[in-house]
């Protein structure tokens, strides 16, 4: 872990090898900490955040009668939100605190790693074995599990296309965020930028970060959709959409994400298309 002063005051006696910390005075004032780097860094940058909650109608995907026999649960497990930039993470901690599944290498970054540890996130290897990767999937979907079951622990936030894009369109899903058929929160940002666009993560990260402060102003909208919890009618009614159950579930989150936030469907990272 990380070693960084006011978390690690914090977080005295817990060890998070051992699981997430619980939801209580501390977790709140580790979170409330990192709330207010956050917002001061959007300042900062003149970027000005909103969070809108948006009723969808997904009988499309999932039968006419899909709220009737919906699951009772504590809370969605899973959070899956399209990719623009590395200011995705800054704005979502900001406004809805969730918790992480980023790259094994962020562990070991100053000031990140410790807040990545805070707020009950996962490390998945990217690459690697099959062994890894099957090890990845089962901390997920424990993890899922727990957050279904129990409602204390902070839902996961999924970055499902596995790179970012350019604010535009949306990427085909990977199998981490719905192997497990849990229930998932679809969301997505939208960022209105008139000089430089956090899509511009081509650059090295240090000009991206300058030019974001000295130079660019700009909205990001937070849209959360309802609840999508798959059921047999999904299965069954679009199973041509993917030779594997969980491709089925990707494919209806993305389409209705991409329905509500008028985005275009796209197979490539910005860094390819570059």
């Amino acid at each position: 872990m990380t070693n960084f002063f006011p978390f690690s005051i914090l977080s005295i006696g817990h060890d998070f090898k051992k699981g997430p910390m619980k939801n209580g005075c501390r977790k709140w004032c580790i979170y409330f900490f990192y709330h207010i780097c956050c917002s001061f860094y959007l300042f900062i940058a003149g970027c000005s955040t909103t969070l809108k909650h948006v009723e969808v109608d997904y009988s499309e995907y999932l039968g006419e009668h899909y709220k009737e026999y919906a699951k009772k649960i504590k809370r969605a497990s899973t959070i899956v939100c399209n990719h623009v930039s590395w200011l995705d993470s800054v704005v979502l901690i900001k406004e809805i605190r969730p918790a992480f599944a980023p790259s094994a290498e962020f562990k070991n970054v100053p000031l990140l790693g410790a807040l990545i540890d805070a707020i009950d996130s996962i490390y998945i290897p990217r690459g690697g074995t099959e062994e890894k990767k099957a090890q990845a999937l089962a901390a997920i979907r424990d993890r899922q599990e727990l957050i279904e079951e129990t409602g204390t622990y902070s839902p996961f936030l999924i970055f499902a296309e596995g790179g970012t894009s350019n604010g535009t369109g949306i990427m085909k899903f990977k199998k981490g965020a719905f192997f497990a058929e849990k229930t998932i929160k679809p969301m997505f940002l939208k960022y209105k930028c008139h000089t430089v666009s956090p899509a511009f993560d081509v650059m090295e990260f240090l000009p991206l970060v300058i030019l974001h402060l000295s130079w660019a102003c700009y909205q990001c909208e937070v849209v959360m959709m309802p609840d999508f919890q798959p059921n047999d009618y999904l299965f069954e009614t679009h199973k041509d959409k993917g030779t594997e159950r969980w491709e089925v579930l990707a494919w209806a989150v993305r389409e209705a994400i991409m329905k509500q936030g008028d985005f275009e469907a796209c197979d490539l990272p910005l860094r390819q298309k570059m």
